[in-house]
Parts: structure tokens; C-alpha cells; sequence
């Protein structure tokens, strides 16, 4: 994930888009999934994490890290 605000907004604008979607892979730590909130955290995505915040994408538990383990 890039800090690529136009990107992001398209990709948050398209058809289908679920705001509360989780992300499991391999490839970040502890293999559990973390939501879009969280992978801007992780990735340095401060302008992605913002959009997310000022247009209030995220609704509800936002802050998953694992707690489902």
C-alpha cells in the first residue's frame, strides 16, 4: 500500500468497495487480518488514513489488530 490518495479514492469509490473489509496474508506479522485503517497505520499511509477518517469510511470496531485470536 502506497500513500497514493487518487488511487485509494477510486478504489474506495468503486462498486462492491466494503468499508469493513479484512485483509489476511502472509506477508504481514502475526497472520492475522487487519482492516484498511490498520494497513495505513502499518504502511505510513497518512493520507489514505485520513480519507479513511474525514469521510468516515470507518464505522464499528476499526482497530481489530488480532483481537480475534
Amino acid at each position: 500500500m502506497y500513500n497514493d490518495l487518487e488511487r485509494f479514492i477510486s478504489f474506495t469509490e468503486r462498486e462492491g468497495f466494503d468499508k469493513d473489509q479484512l485483509i489476511l496474508s502472509s506477508l504481514y506479522p502475526y497472520n492475522c487480518d487487519f482492516s484498511l485503517l490498520e494497513l495505513c497505520c502499518y504502511h505510513g499511509a497518512v493520507d489514505c488514513f485520513k480519507l479513511l477518517l474525514t469521510n468516515k469510511l470507518l464505522w464499528g470496531n476499526s482497530s481489530s489488530f488480532c483481537s480475534r485470536k
